[in-house]
This record gives structure tokens, sequence and C-alpha cells, in this order.
């Protein structure tokens, strides 16, 4: 029996964004990559498979993303120093009332497919 639209579950996507990048000095996420940076690159992947993006940037002022076909916010970890999983609870959180399924994923995983996100949803 196909799903009808009610059935679909709605899906959201979180990029973490937090890290201090002390070794590196600079934040991962504006490494080049084609022309772009890993952030576009992974924006681009999440922007066919989910109708929310929130980028998790830590305690610090981190990237702005603007995409006219798709929500895109920036949320700071409430709970700053605790790691990736601040940034997923603080996604989680802005998420919690209106999305069913969240994926997320670090903003350094450039060869992302976006048809894990069909698998997992399924």
């Amino acid at each position: 029996m196909p799903a009808t639209e009610s059935q679909v579950p709605k899906v959201a996507a979180i990029i973490l964004c937090g890290g201090a990048s002390r070794r590196m000095g600079f934040d991962k996420w504006k490494l080049p990559l084609g022309g772009s940076t890993l952030l576009d690159h992974i924006v681009n992947a999440l922007s066919t498979r989910v109708s929310q993006i929130v980028i998790s940037v830590g305690s610090k002022a981190g990237p702005v993303v603007r995409r006219d076909e798709l929500s895109i916010v920036t949320v700071c970890d409430k709970y700053p120093g605790c790691g990736p999983i601040e940034g997923i609870r603080s996604g989680l959180e802005y998420l919690a009332p209106d999305f069913e399924l969240a994926f997320v994923t670090a903003c350094d995983v450039p060869p992302l497919d976006p048809r894990v996100i069909d698998f997992l949803a399924d």
C-alpha cells in the first residue's frame, strides 16, 4: 500500500559545526571542496531529502547559510563545552515539536550520500 502524504515522516537534519578546531586552527566547515566549502556540499546533499536543516555551532558564532528553497537555522549550545552530544541535544530541542525524525551528521563528511536518509527513514 503506498504511503499517503500524512504517513510520510517529516525528516530534518542537524549538522554539527561546533568544534573548537584547536588542531586545524580554523573551522573545518570552511575547508574548500569543488569550488565551495564542506558545509555547502553537505547542505546541498541534505536539501534533496529534508525540509529543515539545523546547523549546531557550539557556543561561538558559526556559519550562516541561506537557501531560498530550504529552511536553515543556526542554534548554539545551551551548555557549552559538552561536545557533540550537546550539539545534537540543542538541534533536537529546536526540532522536537515539528519533526518525527532527524538525521545527524558532522560538518566534515564530504562523501555524504543523501540516499542514506531514505534508507534510515524507512
